[in-house]
């Protein structure tokens, strides 16, 4: 009987340690997104007065949001190259990031909201 060891002789480079942290870090990063929305959701509620369902709106305008944006980005990755769709990525985000500067003189705008928040979504999960 033949038995299959594991290769516990294999270590990291130094550059692939460095891979490994900057991915590691850019993850963490990333999703700093939605982990600052669903802390401060609590307050937009108060602050907005909002209801339940229109928190769960914003909550779920942004999960739809990161999966439009998944899926539509890594196609065009896949088409025009992976450095021409970061680029686009990171002018809509900021685009979109500044847009919501203006959710504060709109709020009686919701959808004004959700389409900026929306849009930030988008542009982050394609920014993966």
């Amino acid at each position: 009987m033949k038995t299959i060891t594991a290769h516990s002789q294999h270590r990291l480079t130094s550059y692939q340690s460095k891979v490994v942290a900057s991915t590691t870090a850019g993850f963490g990063l990333e999703n700093m997104d939605v982990m600052f929305l669903s802390f401060a959701l609590s307050s937009i509620i108060a602050e907005l007065h909002l209801s339940g369902t229109q928190a769960g709106l914003i909550a779920t305008i942004t999960n739809i949001g990161m999966l439009l944006g998944g899926v539509f980005f890594g196609v065009l990755a896949d088409r025009v190259g992976r450095i021409k769709t970061f680029t686009y990525t990171i002018f809509i985000f900021a685009f979109a990031t500044a847009s919501n500067v203006f959710r504060k003189f709109t709020h009686p705008h919701l959808p004004l909201s959700l389409f900026s928040r929306n849009w930030c979504s988008v542009a982050n999960m394609g920014l993966a």
